[in-house]
């Protein structure tokens, strides 16, 4: 069955223009004098990793769905290539921002521009640090960017074999590829599981290197999976309203509903076992973290985060009907969406840009999420022109036309 997504001039021609719209608001936020290279950088960050992290995750959630021998998401397989195929534009912006936040700029010293302080070595303050000291030899700047570009692109190269494998199942049919993808999938979990917790270490927790929990990176991305699925979810729902993907049904829907549900509980299960642990052995090196989060010009912000992330979905997804209506699910999953934002920035201001009293929410901050976003939109809608939208020689598709739940 051949379906092709046409990526017409005017879908083009949105994307630009929301990537350009930000472009000219962050431009505005930084003439306006109300922002500072900290704030700046911390927003590159927050946003690159926002939608970087749906592409990395995205693979993972097809290595999944492969040794979960998953029928029923094979409808939707072309979708999740297509988000995993932005992890090239975002390792082009990591690159950007290694390049600027990192490096020598305009004869300052090496990480004048960065946001993560650890790389101010030369300073007593971080060179006399007894915590600091002890992780100095993962945070430093040769160790932190050959682990950041050397598991970017493993990733990549997973991506790059699934997709392979993908695209000649569709020309020459067989099991024979099915079968590599499944044993991709096999060795290359186990590495995921392992490696995105060291990459949410490296690259969120450290903004604040004196601060650590081991269940931070599980947390994170719990949070990153819930999101990467409501995203499918969305692309879906655009596709069916654009008379695409018409085998997509509500069965596909509350099956994501329900992950999208499950997750959700699950990400306030770790964020609760966090915080508690934290708040009872009261220690002074861990519980700044959620101090300084709950008390001042954060605290709204941090019981927000509760609520959209946990009680709205708990609630809003509970009843069967509540997955099964496509626009009611789409509309709980774009506050999520929002959500998520939320509980990434309260992940990365408070000790970046807060730190350096430069924290806040203005044109900056929209600039950068609309300039990512358009990137991110328009890169999965080409990636979904390049290829069917089902996967037409794929051994479970029958079995996906006619899931029933």
């Amino acid at each position: 069955m051949i379906e092709k997504f046409n990526f017409t001039s005017k879908a083009k021609t949105i994307f630009i223009a929301i990537g350009a719209i930000g472009l000219a608001l962050i431009i505005i936020g930084m003439m306006s004098g109300k922002a500072e290279h900290t704030r700046f950088w911390a927003n590159f960050l927050l946003c690159n990793f926002y939608f970087l992290s749906f592409s990395v995750i995205a693979v993972a959630w097809m290595s999944i769905q492969y040794l979960a021998k998953a029928s029923w998401a094979t409808v939707l397989k072309r979708i999740v290539e297509a988000i995993s195929g932005y992890m090239i534009v975002g390792i082009a912006a990591t690159v950007v921002m290694f390049l600027f936040s990192f490096v020598m700029m305009d004869g300052q010293k090496m990480g004048e521009y960065s946001i993560y302080s650890w790389l101010h070595i030369e300073r007593p303050e971080i060179l006399n640090d007894r915590i600091l000291s002890g992780k100095r030899v993962l945070l430093n700047f040769w160790s932190f960017n050959i682990a950041t570009f050397v598991l970017l692109g493993v990733w990549y190269y997973a991506r790059q074999k699934y997709r392979s494998a993908s695209m000649r199942e569709d020309r020459e049919g067989g099991l024979e590829f099915y079968n590599k993808q499944s044993k991709y999938s096999a060795a290359f979990l186990p590495f995921f599981g392992l490696s995105i917790c060291l990459f949410n270490f490296l690259w969120l927790m450290s903004t604040e290197p004196k601060w650590f929990s081991t269940m931070y990176a599980v947390n994170i991305f719990i949070g990153g999976l819930v999101s990467t699925i409501t995203i499918i979810a969305l692309i879906a729902f655009i596709l069916k309203r654009n008379n695409y993907l018409n085998q997509v049904n509500a069965n596909h829907f509350h099956d994501l509903g329900k992950f999208m549900f499950g997750f959700s509980i699950f990400w306030m299960y770790t964020w609760l076992a966090q915080f508690l642990l934290i708040w009872y052995a009261n220690m002074n090196d861990e519980i700044v973290y959620f101090l300084a989060r709950m008390h001042g010009k954060w605290a709204i912000l941090f019981w927000s985060n509760i609520i959209i992330n946990f009680l709205l979905p708990f609630l809003g997804l509970m009843m069967r009907d509540a997955k099964r209506k496509y626009s009611y699910l789409i509309f709980v999953g774009c506050i999520m969406l929002v959500g998520r934002y939320v509980d990434w920035y309260l992940a990365i201001m408070p000790g970046t840009a807060g730190n350096a009293g430069q924290a806040g929410f203005g044109f900056l901050e929209i600039g950068f999420f609309m300039l990512f976003a358009g990137m991110f939109a328009y890169t999965v809608a080409y990636k979904l022109s390049k290829a069917n939208l089902l996967a037409s020689n794929h051994p479970f598709l029958e079995e996906s036309f006619h899931h029933e739940i």
